[in-house]
């Protein structure tokens, strides 16, 4: 997303995860780096790839997709509502707009993808 801060500064339950969809086995959530070593040892003609505990064979590989279709954005945080005396407190304020100022506030409606 060219309009999204520095991926760099992004935190980390926040940074693009992507789904490794397998035949005939369990997808696999990746991050974007684990994803780029997928890419680059298909590009390399390897078999293989250790990713973690998972040894993957690589021409078993469906499809890689966004874990977060169709932009790959996470969704916005719920709002978290405490009852002080009886008034209503939002007690991740500064969570939703952690995560306001990365995405854009105009793309958090309540599933977290653009309308």
């Amino acid at each position: 997303m060219e309009d999204q801060k520095s991926l760099s500064s992004i935190p980390l339950k926040w940074e693009k995860r992507y789904l490794l969809k397998r035949i005939g086995e369990k997808d696999i959530e990746l991050t974007l780096k684990e994803r780029n070593a997928i890419l680059e040892n298909l590009m390399q003609g390897k078999s293989f790839v250790q990713l973690g505990e998972f040894t993957l064979m690589l021409n078993s590989i469906k499809s890689i997709d966004p874990f977060y279709p169709p932009f790959n954005i996470p969704p916005r945080p719920a709002e978290k509502i405490e009852f002080i005396d009886e008034r209503a407190t939002t007690i991740n304020q500064e969570e939703m707009e952690e995560w306001d100022k990365y995405f854009g506030k105009e793309r958090g409606n309540a599933s977290g993808f653009l309308e």
